[in-house]
C-alpha cells in the first residue's frame, strides 16, 4: 500500500475506503521511519547471572565504546573509560556500588562521538532524578530535596490566576546548591490559583531531569 498525494481528488466526494488507504499508508511509512531511527540507537544489554554486558548496533562499527555512568559514588554522568563489547561485568563496575546507571556511545578511532547515546541500564534501587517539591505554608516558600545530576540553576516555573488552563511560566532562576526559593507572599491565601513546578538546568540552560512535581499552597 502507497501513499498517493493525489487522493482524495480535489471537489470529490468522501470515500470512507479510500480514506482509510491513505491513513494506512501514511502509517506504515511512519513506521517504516520509526524502525530506520531506532537501528541508529546502539542497545545495552547486561545478563546479570552471567555477569556479560553486550551492545546491538546497525552503524557502522565505532573504534571502541565509551562507558557512562552514575553511581552513589557520582551522582553526576560522567565517562568511565572505554571497551568492547561483549565484556564481563568487572570492565564497567567498581563493584562498590549500592545503586548504578550504565549507558554507552560509540567513538571514532580518534575519539570522537560517532553514535548517540545508548538506552540505560540501572541496579540498586536508583534515587528519582527530577526534583520533589513541596509548598511550605509556615515561610511561604518553595522547598525541595534533588538526586540528580548537579546543574547550575533551578528554573522555577508559575501558574498564576489570570493564566490559561495548564499554561506555567518562566518567574525566577536559583542558584543550583540551593534547595529552597521564598515566594513573595505572607500568607497562603494570597497564593490562591497559583502553582509551581521547577527544572534543574545546565550551564547552557538544558534541563538535567524531567520537571518536578507541581504544587500549590494550602490555601490555594
Amino acid at each position: 500500500m502507497t501513499f498517493d498525494p493525489t487522493k482524495p481528488a480535489d471537489h470529490s466526494l468522501i470515500a470512507a475506503g479510500e480514506l482509510r488507504d491513505q491513513f494506512n499508508a501514511l502509517q506504515e511509512e511512519i513506521t517504516n521511519l520509526q524502525q530506520q531511527v531506532t537501528q541508529l540507537f546502539p542497545v545495552l544489554t547486561f545478563d546479570q547471572t552471567a555477569g556479560v554486558w553486550n551492545v546491538t548496533y546497525a552503524g557502522p562499527p565505532p573504534g571502541l565504546w565509551e562507558i557512562w555512568m552514575r553511581s552513589n559514588n557520582t551522582p553526576s554522568w560522567s565517562a568511565a573509560g572505554t571497551c568492547g563489547f561483549p565484556t564481563t561485568t568487572d570492565s564497567i563496575l567498581g563493584g562498590d556500588e549500592i545503586w548504578w546507571q550504565v549507558k554507552i556511545a560509540g567513538l571514532t578511532n580518534d575519539a570522537q562521538h560517532m553514535t548517540p547515546f545508548s538506552n540505560v541500564i540501572s541496579g540498586g534501587s536508583v534515587p528519582a532524578l527530577a526534583p520533589v517539591l513541596t509548598a511550605n505554608n509556615a515561610t511561604m516558600s518553595l522547598d525541595w530535596t534533588y538526586s540528580g545530576p548537579a546543574g547550575d540553576e533551578f528554573f522555577i516555573f508559575a501558574h498564576q490566576p489570570n493564566d490559561a488552563s495548564g499554561v506555567f511560566n518562566d518567574i525566577a532562576h536559583v542558584r543550583g546548591d540551593l534547595r529552597t526559593w521564598a515566594t513573595d507572599f505572607d500568607d497562603p491565601a494570597d497564593a490562591v490559583g497559583y502553582k509551581y513546578y521547577i527544572v534543574p538546568v545546565d550551564g547552557a540552560d538544558n534541563p538535567l531531569t524531567q520537571p518536578s512535581n507541581t504544587v500549590n499552597f494550602a490555601a490555594g
